[in-house]
Parts: structure tokens; C-alpha cells; sequence
């Protein structure tokens, strides 16, 4: 049985806000985030820094660090065995 991929933050993000009725607009007023930053994001024209992850976590009330933690093991995914 493989292990399952891990999601890629901006589908999480997305089904956060889908199921919370929430809206992208939501969120960058919460976060206090540059709209276009934000978007480019999701996007995934732009990578999300340290600060912009942090910024969600707290509007989207995470654990510090779960945002950095799915970026890491994604960038940890690509190395080959």
C-alpha cells in the first residue's frame, strides 16, 4: 500500500475555504494579505513564503507551522530514492 501524496497547500486552502462557505476575499482580509500576492498563489505562479504561511495559519486558525509543513514535505517528496 503506498502512502497517500500529500496535498498540495493550495488545494487545501481551497477545500478549507470551500468547506467553511468562506470566499478567497475572506481570507485576504483576514490574513491581511495582498490580493494579487495571494492569488498568484493559488495560482501556483508564485511560491508562499515563511510570512504569507504564517499569516494564513492565524486567519485560518491553524497550528503554527502546518502550512510550512505541508510546503516542506512536498519539497521533500520530489528528492528520488
Amino acid at each position: 500500500m503506498q502512502a497517500a501524496k500529500p496535498m498540495k497547500v493550495t488545494g487545501f486552502i481551497y477545500q478549507w475555504l470551500t468547506k467553511r462557505d468562506r470566499s478567497v476575499a475572506w481570507l485576504v482580509r483576514r490574513a491581511g494579505v495582498d490580493a494579487s500576492h495571494l492569488y498568484m498563489i493559488l495560482a501556483e505562479r508564485k511560491k508562499p513564503g515563511p510570512r504569507v504561511l504564517a499569516k494564513l495559519e492565524r486567519a485560518m486558525e491553524l497550528e503554527p507551522g502546518y502550512l510550512q509543513k505541508m510546503v516542506n514535505s512536498k519539497k521533500g517528496a520530489k528528492g528520488g530514492a
